[in-house]
């Protein structure tokens, strides 16, 4: 659902600085279906977001991180992190004030960390504005890593099973209604 309202989206944005916000305010206003669509998007987006970080606790509590299933922990922390990249991306990219403001205190922190943070400042390369970086970064690179991570995390848990205190031949349905 995020990847075809994000396509539908995406038709109609325009990663300008100085035209991003009108056209999401065309998108709202004049897109057949635009808010409801959009309105999937940011509450598709949420859910998801909301679900990992429970899924994230509850496999802390069930203390399933430990060996031999500490990559399969680390591949859904990562996937955690991008969904926040996603996330920022997302929240800067509608050009309103509040996008603004997140993207002023995302260039002053990279400006502190030095060079670790030189992609997220205007300078890092002056032929493109940062607003359209973080479009291409949101709608490709995002997304890629983190079917990436999401495939390999699928494959960890196929490869080394999921952490339960039951018979690792457990019919599917047992752990799904865990």
């Amino acid at each position: 659902m995020l990847v075809i309202t994000g396509l539908v989206l995406d038709q109609y944005y325009d990663p300008n600085p100085l035209g991003a916000h009108d056209s999401v305010v065309f998108i709202l206003t004049r897109v057949p279906l635009g808010q409801w669509i959009r309105a999937l998007h940011y509450w598709g987006a949420s859910i998801v977001l909301v679900s990992v970080v429970l899924h994230l606790i509850y496999v802390f509590a069930r203390r399933s991180y430990v060996a031999p299933r500490e990559i399969t922990w680390w591949s859904g922390a990562s996937m955690l992190l991008l969904l926040f990249a996603l996330a920022f991306t997302g929240t800067v990219l509608r050009g309103d004030q509040g996008g603004g403001e997140a993207l002023a205190h995302a260039v002053a922190g990279a400006e502190l960390v030095g060079r670790v943070g030189t992609p997220l400042t205007p300078d890092f390369a002056v032929s493109t504005s940062l607003l359209a970086r973080l479009h291409a970064a949101h709608v490709s690179l995002l997304p890629l890593a983190l079917f990436a991570v999401l495939g390999l995390h699928f494959w960890l848990i196929r490869y080394l099973g999921i952490h339960t205190t039951e018979a690792r031949t457990a019919v599917f349905t047992t752990h799904l209604r865990r």
